[in-house]
């Protein structure tokens, strides 16, 4: 029997996140609903302070390649950033928890 641990669990909202990540922005700007216009405003900001970050530019590519344009995976993308797989998850984890913090889910 073996029990595998993460760092971080997966929570409910994650994978809501990351869909809502692969509409930004033409789908939640076409959608006229409440929570699109909450996921769009949060999405915003959430880019804004990565983009603050230490490596915020390649963070913020990172998301571009794996959900605005869906061209690469996380290991690709992270080959076209010159960083570690590992090193991208954390990025791409560190992004969908600060947008769940900002749309309330934390």
């Amino acid at each position: 029997f073996t029990v595998l641990i993460m760092s971080r669990p997966k929570y409910y909202w994650f994978g809501f996140i990351q869909r809502t990540l692969e509409r930004y922005p033409e789908q939640l700007i076409k959608d006229d609903t409440a929570m699109s216009k909450i996921a769009l405003v949060n999405i915003r900001k959430a880019l804004e302070d990565t983009k603050k970050q230490r490596d915020g530019e390649d963070r913020v590519k990172l998301a571009e390649m794996l959900y605005f344009r869906r061209s690469h995976t996380i290991d690709g993308a992270a080959m076209v950033l010159h960083v570690s797989t590992r090193t991208a998850q954390q990025w791409n984890s560190d992004l969908i928890y600060l947008i769940a913090d900002k749309m309330g889910f934390l």
